[in-house]
This record gives C-alpha cells, sequence and structure tokens, in this order.
C-alpha cells in the first residue's frame, strides 16, 4: 500500500510469470473528494515479446518498467 499526495491510499498486487505480468490496484479517495470520488480499479497488463531472444542471446533495446 502506498499514500499519494495525502488523497489517496493505495493497494496493489499483481502476478508476474516468464512473459505476461498482470496487475491489480485500487485507489480509495481519503481526501474531501471522498464525496465525489468512490475510488477508482485500474487493471495493467504487460506482456514481454522479447522473452526468446533473451533466450538466444539477442540483442535487446528494452525500455524499463516499473515491476510488482
Amino acid at each position: 500500500m502506498s499514500a499519494q499526495a495525502g488523497d489517496a491510499i493505495i493497494g496493489m498486487l499483481g502476478i508476474k510469470t516468464d512473459q505476461l505480468n498482470i496487475g491489480l490496484s485500487y485507489d480509495f479517495t481519503i481526501s474531501n473528494l471522498i464525496t465525489s470520488s468512490g475510488g477508482a480499479y485500474e487493471i495493467s497488463l504487460i506482456y514481454s515479446f522479447t522473452s526468446a531472444q533473451v533466450r538466444r542471446g539477442g540483442r535487446i533495446h528494452a525500455i524499463p518498467c516499473p515491476e510488482f
């Protein structure tokens, strides 16, 4: 869990396999905005097309992505 700018508490969980990352998070509003925003779910799907190249020793130019 984390707090962001003092207006929400965020819970996150995820599953990571060889080529697929699946994540789910929920933002629970704790500020005065709670009356207009009940919170939000977020789903992330990240698929890596480069795993086969890594196994064969190929060169990869990847952009770093946050992990769970």
